[in-house]
């Protein structure tokens, strides 16, 4: 009979944790927004491959990318951690659009999120 006790209560915790994993939402999309807004205004494209969709890469590989956009874009060597806050933000169920401030280059980013296979990426990106 403790057999079985013991057995119900490892089942139980088991079916427990499952759910708990199975529901944790992520990172938000003004998380995915302000990352970014951070990984670009520091000049880290790796990072904004990553939070990018396929749409906005163009089509490019990593290399390709990270390539493509150092040479486009020169970061400011003068501030080592930007500042970013969410200045407005819409989001329904699998659809968001965040207004971002890069405080430190007093620039502002509209960054169109989707939420795609559970987590949120950056679809579009405009100054606002």
């Amino acid at each position: 009979m403790p057999l079985i006790v013991a057995l119900l209560i490892i089942v139980g915790l088991i079916v427990v944790f499952w759910i708990a994993v199975g529901h944790e939402q992520g990172p938000s999309a003004s998380d995915t927004a302000i990352s970014y807004a951070l990984a670009r205004a520091r000049g880290d494209w790796s990072i904004a491959y990553d939070l990018s969709s396929k749409e906005l890469r163009g089509g490019l590989k990593r290399a390709e990318f990270i390539a493509a956009q150092r040479g486009s874009y020169v970061p400011s060597a003068s501030i080592p951690s930007p500042h970013v806050q969410v200045e407005q933000s819409t989001a329904l169920s699998d659809l968001a659009v965040v207004v971002v401030r890069v405080e430190d280059l007093d620039l502002a980013l509209r960054v169109d999120c989707e939420r795609r296979e559970g987590s949120w990426v950056v679809t579009a990106v405009a100054e606002a």
